[in-house]
């Protein structure tokens, strides 16, 4: 069944509450619709000194940077240093994982003792214990494959299929309407827009525009400045 779609203070207080009770949480949705950076945002306020980790997830990531290796130190012996995932699983606080789809076979089963918070046992021999605290919210692009074991680890799941509210009133004004116009007919991917309100003070705005949408980027400009002109 698919989940319900929420407002952003809706979806803020639903991952507030997840994080203080320990339920794992996976937002999926298509790309650049602000998953990570609600997911992050969520995170950040879940204490007070906003500690979290994060950690991506690009194909065949190994477990190692997720639970850590051994690094060697100023005195030339190896010493272990935890990876993002093992140091909020041990120290008990948020934990971000972006495209947790991806990653090798090896990361995947580490990945699935630390949903379960299940005692991980270290190449030292060293056996960690989740904290009390410990719980992940992760994002991933596309619809989840339920028969996949990692999506059974996550107890709620919520479908961000367009931009939160709250990214398209962070783009300047002149942009907010051309860029939900856009999401509603073509593509929900927010991250051009904002990239299109960085260059449009560096470059000409035909051309970050035709950079960042090729093909429609000059009549994108021109519908941006007649509209401009109009309002004035």
């Amino acid at each position: 069944m698919r989940a319900p779609v929420y407002q952003w203070e809706t979806l803020r207080d639903v991952l507030t509450t997840c994080l203080q009770q320990g339920i794992h949480v996976l937002l999926y949705g298509p790309p650049g619709t602000g998953k990570s950076y609600l997911a992050k945002t969520v995170a950040a306020a879940a204490n007070e000194k906003g500690d979290f980790l994060h950690v991506s997830l690009p194909e065949d990531t190994m477990s190692a940077e997720i639970i850590g290796h051994r690094v060697p130190s100023a005195s030339g012996a190896w010493e272990w240093q935890d990876g993002p995932g093992l140091k909020a699983y041990r120290c008990g606080l948020p934990l971000v994982i972006d495209e947790i789809d991806h990653g090798s076979a090896e990361a995947q089963t580490r990945l699935y003792q630390i949903l379960d918070r299940t005692a991980i046992t270290l190449p030292t021999s060293e056996i960690v214990p989740p904290a009390d605290t410990f719980v992940c919210i992760a994002t991933m692009n596309g619809t989840p494959d339920t028969m996949n074991p990692l999506y059974n680890r996550f107890a709620v799941r919520i479908e961000i299929p367009r931009p939160l509210q709250s990214m398209i009133d962070a783009l300047p004004p002149r942009l907010q309407q051309a860029a939900k116009a856009s999401w509603k007919s073509t593509d929900p991917n927010m991250r051009q827009w904002f990239a299109l309100a960085q260059l449009e003070n560096v470059w000409e705005l035909e051309t970050a525009a035709e950079l960042l949408f090729p093909g429609r980027g000059v009549e994108l400009a021109t519908a941006l400045k007649l509209e401009s002109s109009i309002e004035e």
